[in-house]
């Protein structure tokens, strides 16, 4: 029989249970002695909702606010495991680090009168999306990626305090159904996550292997160091599940399932369900072997599993902006004579302390105005009215109406100067496109192999930038070599490995350093630092690692 205290199996004739010494009940049915206590004297715990493998979660009330929570003990067999303590304190301090929509949230945390240690979170009700994949075997590939994006999001705020999830299933995940198809997703349980900083005793000994077999990255079950990349290979593993109803490599055998995932290659998911190919190639870069060739962050999964279902950036293009009004031409004939008449834009009136704008219309008009007297050779479109006589007022048009004026026809020849049109203005020159780029000299066959072997001797002594310019340089003059294209990737892929390796020395992952900076050190030996990470590495680690 199981207590229901210490969940220790006694046998059934006994009346007590021989760890903790709760009392068998009289009918038989199974009685949580938490259920209806107080817990730190503002949480009454009403009924257990899951029990782990560390610890029972149930729900409770909080007594001044009356809002429901999820409050986690520390099973009683384990009060007195020091190293499961600390496991369980570490969890509600990275609890307390981490705040993001889809992450759970911690309120409290602390030991009960009779020491059992408890840590009060959010409640999340839902399903499980174990739960979910049992009923409906797989879901849909919009509602899969969408799911997994989600989870995605949490793991970018815990990745960036510091922390590793190393323990990312289908169980740890919570849906709230928000409508109909729709779900809010939850990431839980962060009993075994790694903090990358090491701010608290380290508790994980070299080659334990932590989380569940069918979710391991290759790193992982080797007992190797994880990071953040760890996460994106379970990441992959879920959504591989979601897509065709199982996990890549399943088994009875743990440890064969453990050794399939450092070593074998997965089944494409395209081959067992109808998958976007898009969708599965993100799949299978996700459950690549080598942490190298997966993505580097939950970010950049999911910009990818955006643009697999082609979803456009939420950013849209700035609009252009609206054309300028362009002064109208129009002409005019003024004795006998053709002129052109600039018509300046509308003159919009300008809102009030504007006064730059009033500046710019007025500097238009003027330079319309200029324009209309050059090209109408200076004179007025309009003949003004004669002029009064001195010292007396117009005359009326009654009294004093001037003669009819008499027309009196041009000859050919002396009319031709008055009605020939004025010559156009001349039109502005037209832009000259930008002169090209004069293309590269031509090099001689011993030039070429000069600036080549000097490329290599740049790399070699670590100078990456001088060795990278000097193989595009050669590109530039024989686009089509593959030599010079092979060379140049190497270069910036040892310029990106000796990166890395710095990081993970600084991070005491020798392991790492070695895998990465010993190629480094065989293809430019010169590189700063490379050959005395790799010695110092080789001394600090036992010879089994190596």
């Amino acid at each position: 029989m199981k207590c229901a205290r210490c969940d220790h199996d006694y046998p059934d004739t006994d009346r007590f249970c021989g760890r903790c010494g709760l009392a068998r009940t009289t009918d038989g049915s199974s009685v949580d002695p938490l259920v209806g206590l107080v817990i730190a004297g503002r949480y009454t715990i009403e009924r257990r909702i899951g029990v782990g493998g560390m610890g029972t979660v149930y729900l409770g009330t909080h007594h001044a606010l009356g809002h429901r929570v999820a409050v986690k003990v520390l099973h009683e067999r384990f009060n007195r495991d020091t190293q499961l303590k600390q496991r369980f304190e570490n969890e509600a301090r990275t609890y307390s680090k981490l705040s993001h929509p889809n992450l759970v949230q911690l309120h409290d945390s602390g030991t009960a009168a009779d020491g059992t240690l408890f840590m009060v979170m959010e409640y999340c009700p839902g399903t499980m999306l174990s739960v979910l994949v049992r009923e409906r075997k797989t879901l849909p590939c919009k509602l899969g990626v969408d799911i997994v994006t989600q989870v995605a999001q949490g793991l970018t705020a815990a990745h960036n305090a510091g922390f590793v999830h190393r323990d990312l299933k289908p169980d740890n995940v919570m849906l709230m159904e928000s409508r109909p198809g729709k779900y809010h997703v939850k990431l839980l349980d962060f009993g075994i996550a790694k903090n990358l900083d090491e701010e608290y005793p380290t508790l994980t000994q070299a080659g334990m292997v932590f989380g569940t077999p069918e979710y391991m990255s290759p790193e992982q079950a080797r007992g190797e160091r994880v990071d953040e990349r760890t996460d994106i290979y379970a990441l992959g593993t879920i959504l591989y599940e979601l897509l065709t109803g199982k996990p890549p490599f399943t088994g009875t055998n743990k440890m064969n399932v453990m050794h399939r995932q450092a070593s074998e290659p997965p089944t494409p998911p395209s081959a067992l369900m109808d998958v976007p190919l898009a969708v599965e190639a993100v799949v299978l870069r996700c459950l690549e072997k080598s942490a190298e060739d997966r993505f580097p962050n939950a970010v950049a999964l999911i910009e990818a599993l955006e643009a697999a279902l082609g979803i456009e950036a939420p950013n849209a293009p700035p609009l252009p902006p609206p054309p300028k009004e362009q002064p109208t031409k129009t002409p005019t004939i003024h004795n006998g004579q053709v002129s052109a008449r600039f018509t300046p834009p509308p003159v919009r009136t300008p809102a009030p302390r504007h006064w730059l704008g009033v500046g710019v219309v007025a500097g238009v008009f003027t330079a319309a105005v200029g324009a209309a007297m050059v090209f109408g050779g200076g004179e007025p479109d309009v003949e003004p009215p004669p002029a009064p006589a001195v010292g007396g007022p117009l005359a009326p048009p009654s009294v004093a109406a001037p003669a009819p004026a008499t027309v009196t026809p041009l000859s050919p020849v002396s009319a031709a100067p008055e009605i020939a049109p004025r010559p156009a203005p001349k039109s502005a020159p037209a832009v000259k496109p930008p002169p090209k780029a004069p293309a590269p000299p031509a090099m001689t066959q011993k030039a070429r192999k000069t600036a080549f072997a000097d490329a290599r001797k740049f790399l070699r002594s670590g100078q990456f930038d001088e060795a990278d310019r000097r193989a595009t340089r050669l590109l530039e003059v024989f686009p089509g070599d593959a030599e010079y294209k092979g060379f140049r990737d190497q270069v910036r892929k040892t310029r990106e490995a000796l990166a890395k390796g710095r990081k993970a020395f600084d991070r005491d992952d020798c392991v790492t350093a070695l895998r990465l900076l010993g190629p480094v050190v065989e293809v430019a030996p010169g590189a700063q630092g490379a050959s005395h990470i790799v010695n110092t590495c080789r001394n600090a680690l036992p010879p089994k690692e190596l």
